[in-house]
């Protein structure tokens, strides 16, 4: 059996990470963090996570912000901020994440594109103006 591509999700609600195991199927494997200390654990324990998905939500968003700091000191794969709040996806993205999207059914879909199992859409790297693929130095990713 292929062995699946491990995805971290930091979200605290359990019926968000179905719906994007669902959506993301058989060639991603969401490991599922519910606060931030499960987050931290879950990073130390997994080695081998290709990429990192931070969701900014009103109640822990500037708690969030020290977790992307630590992680992005040791992690190089991809990090992604994901909010309905742009400004929340800002301050993720200063923080250190190098992507950002909408939630919810945009999420997905950037998770495929970063990771690159869909094509890119023709004349640059932006997901329907929802997902912005280039770095926090300006640099891309995608």
């Amino acid at each position: 059996m292929e062995s699946r591509i491990k995805v971290l999700i930091v979200e605290k609600e359990r019926r968000l990470h179905n719906l994007w195991g669902q959506m993301l199927g058989q060639k991603i494997e969401v490991l599922r963090a519910e606060n931030l200390e499960e987050a931290g654990e879950m990073f130390s324990a997994n080695s081998d996570i290709k990429a990192v998905v931070i969701i900014g939500h009103t109640s822990d968003y500037l708690d969030t912000l020290p977790l992307v700091r630590v992680i992005r000191q040791s992690f190089k794969g991809p990090m992604i901020a994901a909010s309905n709040v742009m400004e929340f996806r800002r301050e993720l993205m200063k923080a250190g994440c190098d992507h950002e999207c909408e939630l919810y059914y945009s999420l997905p879909a950037v998770i495929f594109e970063i990771l690159g199992f869909c094509e890119k859409k023709e004349g640059g790297e932006k997901n329907d103006g929802q997902h912005n693929g280039s770095s926090h130095d300006g640099s891309s990713h995608v």
